[in-house]
């Protein structure tokens, strides 16, 4: 039986509401709504979050239930799709980082972890020495072997 706005307002209880073609609208303990496309990949049941109830209407949530749906008629699992677009959208966000970004989050992350304060000192300092007037302004994704080279021959002799 299909879902209408009053049936959606009244769902309180936690649980999921079928909508038909496996859309539901899912309750979690907190009462919070939001829509999932159910479907089978290979054998395999997945689960498909498509947002939540205060961004999506009924019938946009159905909308992208049928889209979804075709993609699968195609060949296509959505939620690989989603995940390699995802990927890929993380993927050029790093390739924009620099080098020297990079190694100072890293370090932002991982400082904790170096007991020794002199360790800590030394680690950023190295790099800066070295490391960030040879690569630190360039791209993370143009960094290639002859460039680490240029970096650590200045140290090895």
């Amino acid at each position: 039986m299909a879902l209408s706005i009053k049936k959606i307002a009244k769902a309180t209880k936690r649980g999921r509401y079928a909508d038909g073609h496996n859309l539901y609208l899912q309750v979690n303990r907190r009462g919070t709504k939001s829509w999932l496309l159910r479907y089978v990949r290979n054998g395999r049941e997945r689960w498909m979050g498509l947002g939540p109830l205060h961004t999506l209407t009924l019938e946009e949530a159905r909308t992208r239930a049928t889209a979804a749906r075709q993609r699968l008629l195609d060949g296509n699992d959505p939620l690989a799709d989603r995940q390699a677009h995802r990927a890929a959208r993380a993927l050029e966000a790093v390739k924009t980082k620099t080098f020297a970004e990079t190694a100072r989050e890293y370090f932002v992350a991982h400082e904790r972890k170096w007991k020794n304060v002199k360790h800590r000192q030394q680690f950023l300092a190295t790099l800066e020495r070295y490391a960030f007037a040879v690569i630190g302004e360039l791209p993370v994704s143009e960094i290639d072997t002859g460039l680490v080279l240029n970096v650590i021959k200045p140290i090895w002799m």
